[in-house]
């Protein structure tokens, strides 16, 4: 069989070019996925200081952390443990 090497073998796209555009599409969407995440941790982020505030408002009503109630002591040792597992 003779092969004329006029006529492209891939009539489309060579395959480095399918996959290079299969690399930024794979990337671009990777990107929005990671946006996406960093706004959720950014809210959970906020909403686990506002927990916090909260309840060290409680404590200070009751005369500090060593004072409060343990359901509220408990709580500012979760929200801080979450802060701090979130890298805030």
């Amino acid at each position: 069989m003779i092969s004329d090497h006029r006529s492209p073998r891939w009539p489309c796209q060579p395959p480095s070019a399918v996959s290079e555009r299969a690399n930024t599409v794979a990337t671009n969407e990777a990107r929005i996925l990671d946006q996406e995440t960093t706004a959720q941790q950014q809210e959970l982020l906020a909403a686990h200081r506002g927990t916090l505030a909260h309840l060290m408002e409680q404590a200070a009503q009751y005369g500090g952390e060593i004072f409060a109630p343990p359901q509220t002591a408990n709580g500012i040792a979760e929200a801080r443990s979450e802060i701090q597992w979130s890298g805030a």
